[in-house]
């Protein structure tokens, strides 16, 4: 169950970022062109130069390109941190409130030799329902046993 619950967290986040780097890779790109363009008019009207010959290489469409590549890399990885940590986070707390509790009551359930049944006696039972359910549990065997 965790590595199903890891997996659909990574998989959620995942698709949350994308939808945030779809819309920040064109607003970052619509920002460089911008800047481009008002970089060139600004120049053009202070020197009567072209921007360009002055600056060769910065801003033209391979270095706007070059940029955007590096920012999706650094987006896709943090993305990819973030997801991770996210599932490992998850998959964390899921074990300590519900994953142990489950899997000690499913051992309980094989430990069982006729009619004597592994019971849950100690007091660490959680608050949630997974504590409801071992509750339950211990209720119904209470009742069988004064049968």
């Amino acid at each position: 169950m965790n590595k199903q619950i890891g997996v659909s967290v990574v998989i959620f986040v995942l698709f949350i970022e994308a939808l945030i780097l779809i819309s920040s890779y064109s607003s970052r790109k619509e920002q460089l062109v911008d800047l481009k363009v008002s970089l060139e008019r600004d120049v053009y009207e202070k020197t009567g130069k072209d921007f360009h010959d002055l600056h060769p290489g910065i801003l033209d469409d391979e270095h706007i390109e070059s940029l955007m590549n590096r920012y999706l890399k650094n987006i896709l990885l943090l993305s990819l941190l973030i997801a991770s940590f996210t599932a490992i986070g998850t998959v964390v707390v899921f074990d300590f409130f519900v994953g142990r509790h489950i899997l000690r009551l499913k051992r309980f359930n094989k430990l069982n030799r006729g009619l004597k049944v592994a019971r849950w006696r100690e007091p660490s039972i959680p608050n949630n329902e997974v504590g409801e359910l071992i509750l339950e549990r211990e209720k119904l065997l209470d009742r069988i046993e004064e049968e």
